[in-house]
């Protein structure tokens, strides 16, 4: 019968290929945090209209949008209805019949919240297929065609009602210039200076 040879108690040391460079395991500690991920909210445009339409003032305007984080071609895109639309043409058909009404207006240059407002009564208009410039005592403006991306009638609530204007902004999307009834308007007057605005945004007479 074969004896059986006795085995030694430990397992013998077999050679093991490891990687001589491998990192040491880390602690929980030492690992570094995930960065947080920011992720922009959608702003609000249901209470950004409601806040437009309960509006008391018109210069509360810039402030009611720096809220809601839009700016003033984002504000015009989501406003209320009835309270902002784009004109389908260019401005100066608009700006003809309000220069040929001799109402005083206001020229607000870089937008609302822009240069100085000019206001008073144009005394001409010229125009080509290039430009239009509007000609005043102390005040000259050319307008050029090839720079203007869109045109915007908005109205905005006010002590004194509707505060409406024609809003132009470039091809950027920056606002070029605002042009509004004069402070010293009479009612009448502002009327009729909305009142033209919208024709023009209906391309019919009222």
């Amino acid at each position: 019968m074969a004896i059986r040879p006795d085995f030694p108690a430990s397992r013998p040391d077999f050679p093991v290929h490891r990687n001589p460079h491998a990192p040491l395991p880390e602690s929980r500690q030492a690992r570094p945090r995930p960065a947080l991920r920011l992720v922009a909210s959608r702003p609000d445009y249901i209470a950004f209209r409601a806040g437009w339409r309960s509006l008391r003032n018109a210069d509360d305007f810039e402030a009611l949008c720096q809220h809601h984080w839009l700016d003033p071609l984002q504000a015009l895109r989501h406003g209320p209805i009835g309270f902002t639309a784009q004109l389908p043409g260019n401005i100066a058909d608009p700006l003809l019949r309000l220069v040929a009404q001799g109402l005083p207006m206001r020229f607000d240059i870089g937008g609302r919240s822009g240069a100085p407002a000019w206001h008073g009564i144009v005394e001409s208009l010229t125009g080509d297929e290039d430009s239009l410039l509007v000609r005043a005592r102390g005040f000259s403006l050319r307008i050029a065609h090839a720079r203007v991306g869109s045109t915007w009638r908005m109205a905005l609530p006010d002590t004194e009602g509707l505060r409406e204007s024609l809003e132009l902004f470039d091809l950027q999307g920056k606002p070029m210039v605002s042009i509004g009834a004069a402070p010293d308007c009479r009612p009448d007057q502002r009327w009729i200076f909305g009142r033209l605005l919208r024709h023009a945004l209906a391309g019919s007479l009222e």
